[in-house]
């Protein structure tokens, strides 16, 4: 009877056994795709935020050169003029160093107030740089930083829209700066948005046990 009743015992157990493995084979799944997303939205993040920083960084360059001509200007061009490929034309902005400066200054700040609110460092920006960190989370562009960068980018557009006959080039390219804050401010917002969807996905896994 004893043998008996050791062979019932350990053939019910073996026939609990298996549920409550695939049981536990469910969540780890689970758990094992909401992990796989987090990584491949931080992925996708990183590139990004990285693509969003070369950006304004290119876009400053061009206004730094434009700067430069504009303070030192050679003898052939006696005119700043707007670096567009093949076909430069002439700036009739009465004040271009002012405009600019205050381009440049915007772009620099869209990048710091940029690179605070995805918590990214100098050295993680560049590709060849340390990991940064997958937990480090997104934050929203400071106020401050966004607000001067805001001000400082339209004080070329107000001052074409000043004088009035400014050409619709020339007025398009002094735009830039307000153009590339807004993009930040737009892809902080959508990349939010998908953590906050993946964290709603996280929280609403499906739990077999005590179902």
């Amino acid at each position: 009877m004893e043998g008996l009743q050791r062979r019932l015992n350990r053939s019910s157990s073996s026939t609990k056994n298996p549920e409550d493995e695939a049981e536990f084979l469910d969540e780890q799944e689970q758990d094992q795709l909401v992990q796989d997303l987090k990584a491949q939205n931080e992925r996708s993040n990183l590139a990004i935020q990285r693509g969003m920083i070369l950006i304004g960084i290119l876009v400053s360059a061009i206004y730094a050169i434009f700067l430069y001509d504009a303070i030192f200007p050679s003898s052939f061009l006696s005119v700043p003029r707007i670096p567009i490929p093949f076909n430069p034309a002439p700036v009739t902005l009465p004040s271009p160093v002012l405009a600019a400066s205050t381009s440049i200054l915007s772009l620099y700040s869209a990048i710091f107030a940029f690179a605070r609110a995805v918590r990214l460092s100098a050295p993680e920006i560049i590709c060849f740089g340390p990991t940064p960190s997958p937990d480090r989370g997104l934050g929203t562009m400071s106020a401050r930083v966004a607000g001067l960068s805001a001000m400082a980018a339209l004080v070329a557009p107000l001052i074409a829209l000043w004088d009035g006959s400014i050409p619709a080039l020339e007025f398009i390219f002094w735009l830039v700066p307000l153009l590339v804050l807004g993009m930040k401010a737009l892809a902080i917002h959508m990349m939010l948005q998908v953590d906050s969807k993946i964290i709603e996905l996280e929280k609403a896994k499906y739990k077999y046990k005590g179902a």
